[in-house]
């Protein structure tokens, strides 16, 4: 298929955005699960972690992960706008950001909501199982 003039200049450049815009909507679904793992286990720090592990982030020379190590990196990359396009082509997001995005999710009301549902559900559940 041949493209005119205007179809090649569309896809040059405004083409490229849409494109990225897709490809950033793909990370959509890593933070989801990263939320979906906290609302399981209700424990920030573990859930933190795991997003870290599965991203493959680093840790320190001991080993061991710091959380607030990410988070630290992740408000100095959106202060100074530190970003390429490849993160936003990439199919997940910065560990440090994942990190961020769980945090601000952990800290707001609708997980606190979710929260609360989830406690009145299992306290239900044991109603009818006794």
């Amino acid at each position: 298929m041949k493209l005119s003039k205007v179809e090649k200049q569309f896809y040059q450049s405004e083409g490229d955005q849409y494109f990225d815009l897709a490809l950033l909507t793909c990370q959509i679904p890593e933070l989801n699960a990263d939320r979906i793992g906290l609302l399981t286990c209700g424990d920030f720090d573990a859930s933190a972690l795991a997003a870290v592990k599965m991203n493959g982030g680093g840790f320190d020379r001991y080993g061991y992960y710091k959380i607030e190590a990410y988070l630290n990196q992740a408000k100095e990359i959106i202060k100074k706008k530190d970003f390429t396009i490849d993160d936003v082509r990439s199919s997940h997001p910065l560990s440090p950001l994942r990190v961020y995005a769980l945090e601000i999710f952990s800290n707001s009301k609708e997980y606190k909501l979710l929260e609360q549902h989830k406690q009145l559900f299992q306290k239900k559940r044991q109603v009818q199982v006794n």
